[in-house]
C-alpha cells in the first residue's frame, strides 16, 4: 500500500515507512523525495560535476583558463599582447598624428628603408628667391658636398631658375670663347712664330690674326647653342641611366641640381685655361671632382645607394673611352694598312 499524504486514512509516517515509498531508505541520495538533499538549481545546489564552484558568470567566477585575470573590457584588462598599454582612444593613447605619435617623415619616424631620407615635398617657391639663393648655393654644394646636401638643395627647382641659369652660363662661355680665339690665342701664335721666324722666311702675323678674330664670333655662338643643347642631351642621359637603376628624382631636380655645380665648375676651369701649363692640370683636376660630385648628387637626387649611383654615372664615360680606344685602334690599323699598300706599289 502506498502512502498518499492527501488521505486521511493512511497511517502516520515512520522510519520504516517513508514517504513516497518505492524501497528507497530515509538518507538515500537517489529518493528524490530525500530531505537532507537540496532541491536542483538551489543555493547549496553546486553544478554537476565542479562541487564547491562558483556559479558561472557570478562575481567570483574567472574567464576560462585565466583563473585570477579582470572580466574582459573591464577597467583593468589590458589589451591582448599589449600589457599596460593604455586603451586604443582613450586618454591615454595618441592618435594617429596627434600630439606624442611622431608624423611619418619626421624626426622620430624611422626612413622607409635604411640610410635614405622619405621622398621630399617640393613646395613652389617665386622666381626672385630661388635666384637670391643660388650663391648660397653653389658655395655650400661646392664646400659641403654630400648626398644629403642635394636632397635638401634640389627643394628650390623650378623651370625658370633651370633656363636663367642655363641661358647666363652659355653667354658667359661665349664671351670667353670669343676673347680667346680673338685675342689669346693669336697673341701667343704671334709670339710663337715671332719666336721662330728668320731672315729666310716671310710670316703675316697680320692675316693670321684677323682669321682668327672672323673665326671667334661663330665659335661663340656655335658655343652658345652647344652649351645649352649639350647640357640637355648629357643631362638626360645620366637621368634615363640612373631611373635605369630604379632612380625616383625628377628630371627637373635632377637639371637644377646638376647645374649647382656645373656653372661655377666650368666658369673657373675656363679661368684657369688663361694661365700656362698649370691651367690644364688644375681643370683635369676639377673635372674629377665634378665625377665625384655628379655621384653625390644623384644619390641625393634619386635616392639611390652609392654603388648604384657611382655606375649610372660612370658607365657612360667608360663606354666613350672604350669607343674611343677602339676607334684610335681602327685608324692606326688604316694607316698602317695605307703605309703598307704605299710601300708595295711599284714605282715606275
Amino acid at each position: 500500500m502506498s502512502y498518499d499524504p492527501n488521505n486521511p486514512g493512511n497511517p502516520p509516517e515512520g522510519p520504516s515507512n517513508p514517504p513516497n515509498g518505492g524501497g528507497y531508505p530515509a538518507g538515500d541520495p537517489g529518493n528524490p523525495g530525500n530531505p537532507g538533499y537540496p532541491p536542483p538549481g538551489g543555493p547549496g545546489y553546486p553544478p554537476p560535476g565542479n562541487p564547491g564552484y562558483p556559479p558561472a558568470g557570478g562575481p567570483g567566477y574567472p574567464p576560462p583558463g585565466n583563473p585570477g585575470y579582470p572580466p574582459f573590457g573591464g577597467p583593468d584588462y589590458p589589451p591582448p599582447g599589449n600589457p599596460g598599454y593604455p586603451p586604443a582612444g582613450g586618454p591615454g593613447y595618441p592618435p594617429g598624428g596627434g600630439p606624442g605619435y611622431p608624423p611619418p617623415g619626421g624626426p622620430g619616424y624611422p626612413p622607409p628603408y635604411p640610410g635614405y631620407n622619405p621622398p621630399p615635398q617640393f613646395t613652389p617657391k617665386s622666381l626672385g628667391e630661388t635666384l637670391q639663393q643660388l650663391p648660397r648655393q653653389y658655395w655650400r654644394v661646392l664646400s659641403h658636398p654630400g648626398a644629403t646636401t642635394f636632397a635638401e638643395e634640389q627643394a628650390y627647382a623650378s623651370w625658370g631658375a633651370v633656363w636663367v641659369q642655363l641661358i647666363g652660363y652659355a653667354l658667359i662661355v661665349s664671351i670667353f670663347t670669343f676673347v680667346f680665339e680673338a685675342f689669346v690665342l693669336p697673341t701667343f701664335l704671334n709670339g710663337l712664330f715671332g719666336a721662330l721666324q728668320t731672315s729666310g722666311q716671310n710670316i703675316n702675323l697680320q692675316q693670321i690674326t684677323s682669321a682668327f678674330q672672323a673665326v671667334a664670333v661663330g665659335a661663340a655662338f656655335a658655343t652658345l647653342i652647344f652649351t645649352v643643347v649639350g647640357f640637355f642631351i648629357g643631362t638626360g642621359i645620366y637621368w634615363l641611366i640612373a631611373k635605369a637603376f630604379r632612380g625616383q628624382g625628377p628630371f627637373l631636380q635632377y637639371m637644377y641640381c646638376y647645374l649647382l655645380f656645373y656653372i661655377p665648375l666650368g666658369i673657373i676651369t675656363y679661368l684657369l685655361f688663361l694661365i700656362p701649363g698649370v691651367g690644364i692640370i688644375l681643370s683635369f683636376a676639377l673635372g674629377i671632382y665634378e665625377i665625384v660630385l655628379l655621384i653625390f648628387m644623384t644619390m641625393g637626387v634619386h635616392r639611390m645607394s652609392g654603388g648604384k649611383a657611382t655606375l649610372a654615372v660612370l658607365i657612360l664615360p667608360i663606354a666613350l673611352i672604350i669607343l674611343s680606344c677602339i676607334g684610335y685602334a681602327a685608324l692606326f690599323a688604316i694607316i698602317l694598312n695605307a703605309a703598307h699598300n704605299l710601300q708595295s706599289t711599284p714605282s715606275y
